[in-house]
């Protein structure tokens, strides 16, 4: 996790607590290849930032809904 700032898809800064798509991947066990997969088809609804460097970064409280989703996928037989 991070601390700093990020730029919405709009251009507009915020500042705040980070994680990075590969963070997230790891903390939901699944791939990041995963992780934007679903995003892309829209299954899990978060804010979707940019670093500095241009590379995506989720807010920390939307670990939880990322681990959810993936909770719920692994349910289904």
């Amino acid at each position: 996790m991070a601390i700093g700032e990020a730029k919405t898809p709009g251009g507009r800064t915020v500042q705040g607590a980070f994680v990075s798509l590969r963070e997230v991947a790891k903390l939901v066990k699944v791939h990041s290849s995963t992780i934007l997969r679903w995003l892309g088809k829209e299954k899990v609804t978060v804010s979707k930032y940019k670093n500095r460097k241009g590379h995506w970064v989720f807010r920390k409280a939307d670990v939880a809904k990322f681990k959810e989703f993936a909770k719920s996928v692994k349910e289904v037989p």
